[in-house]
């Protein structure tokens, strides 16, 4: 075995058979999954392939095809944190595992009227039903909200 057999990945090809909704939750052959666990083991395994320039889940040496509404991450809630030393008064938390500080001049708002978060170096991340509900607690107007003290305008996604 020489090191390109080392490197050498497995492509499952199932754009038909795996799906991810526009809440987070991932289908095989329409049925949910109904493990949390392997649900949150394929959201932090999504990574981007250069070779099929598209998003795919990689477990090991496996990377699998997958289709999707657009939306690969998902914030399902947000807390507030007291600690003024905060670089955001709120931190948004993901499907997987993964929080980061919520930035408002970082949503945006989408034709549907979902809410969508952006992060650098990372792909826009939808929030879901829940999140979307706990952002509404900081409404001020129709495409406003209120976080520590400052009023943020929300503008319109556009695919960025």
């Amino acid at each position: 075995m020489d090191d390109s057999d080392i490197e050498k990945l497995y492509t499952s090809y199932l754009k038909k058979e795996l799906f991810l909704n526009r809440e987070g939750q991932w289908f095989h052959n329409g049925t949910a999954f109904t493990h949390k666990r392997l649900s949150e083991l394929f959201h932090r395994s999504l990574v981007w392939d250069p070779e099929l320039k598209e998003y795919v889940l990689r477990i090991g040496r496996g990377r699998a095809t997958f289709s999707h509404e657009g939306f690969i991450r998902f914030v399902i809630s947000l807390q507030e944190v007291e600690d003024q030393d905060a670089e955001s008064c709120v931190r948004a938390h993901f499907i997987g595992g993964e929080v980061e500080a919520l930035h408002p001049e970082r949503l945006r708002l989408t034709e549907d009227e979902s809410f969508v978060l952006l992060s650098e170096g990372r792909p826009p991340a939808r929030l879901t039903r829940n999140a979307h509900q706990l952002l509404l607690e900081y409404g001020e107007s129709e495409r406003s909200i209120v976080m520590g003290g400052r009023t943020y305008t929300i503008p319109y996604f556009e695919g960025e």
